[in-house]
């Protein structure tokens, strides 16, 4: 009889236990994807943002963009007019628009122990809705392999809060010619995102709407690393 009921009470607690887990990681889940829908939001409002701002520059009749003209300096100058600004850090490393260092995942390749970029060369600025940006025009000719003059980093939630690492709460687009655009998903970016540093994970997150950069992990898998390109 008292085996019986042992039995039972036990049986009972393994099945609280049981359904007390499964609401654990039921509600973890949930945050995750909440969390998540809140970046997607303002990473593309601020895309938005940024490519309006952009546009404008553009069709501005007192100033008309040449190769000359695409310098990271002059390039803030003409987007910051047409920008809800917060607070503009210009130059300064001090982490108070951006932080001075931004974490990749990995690196791509073994032989490449980077984990980090540093962004003293960047020009940074904090726009109304507290996302960090800095741009930094790395191809004053625009013609990089994909015709890119340079890139533009947002920072979700501020440099204060962790972890600043691209495809989590930093996301990276590309400033050419013609605008601000997102990297295609083309065999090399989906690679950097699902399985490298974690850029162009922008045009994954604004396609699928997840972050959860795994579910094509294995379409990827086969896909050849981008190759080193030596500098000369």
């Amino acid at each position: 009889m008292y085996k019986l009921k042992f039995k039972i009470i036990m049986s009972k607690s393994l099945y609280i236990s049981i359904i007390t887990i499964f609401v654990a990681l039921l509600s973890l889940l949930l945050i995750k994807i909440i969390s998540d829908f809140y970046i997607i939001y303002k990473a593309e409002q601020t895309f938005k943002i940024l490519q309006s701002a952009y546009s404008k520059a553009l069709e501005r009749t007192t100033f008309k963009w040449t190769y000359d003209d695409m310098e990271t300096f002059i390039v803030a100058r003409e987007l910051i007019k047409d920008l809800p600004i917060k607070e503009n850090c210009s130059f300064k490393n001090d982490d108070k628009c951006f932080p001075r260092y931004v974490n990749i995942k990995k690196p791509i390749r073994q032989n490449l122990k980077k984990t980090r970029y540093s962004t003293f060369e960047h020009y940074k600025f904090m726009l109304n809705n507290n996302v960090g940006v800095a741009l930094n025009i790395i191809h004053p000719t625009c013609k990089d392999v994909r015709n890119r003059c340079g890139i533009i980093y947002i920072d979700i939630n501020g440099p204060d809060k962790g972890p600043n690492k691209f495809g989590e709460d930093l996301y990276d687009f590309g400033i050419y010619k013609d605008g601000i655009r997102l990297y295609d998903l083309a065999s090399n970016h989906l690679h950097k995102c699902v399985h490298g540093t974690g850029e162009a994970c922008a045009a994954y997150m604004f396609k699928y709407k997840t972050r959860f950069y795994s579910l094509h992990k294995r379409a990827v898998r086969k896909m050849p690393a981008p190759p080193i390109r030596n500098k000369k």
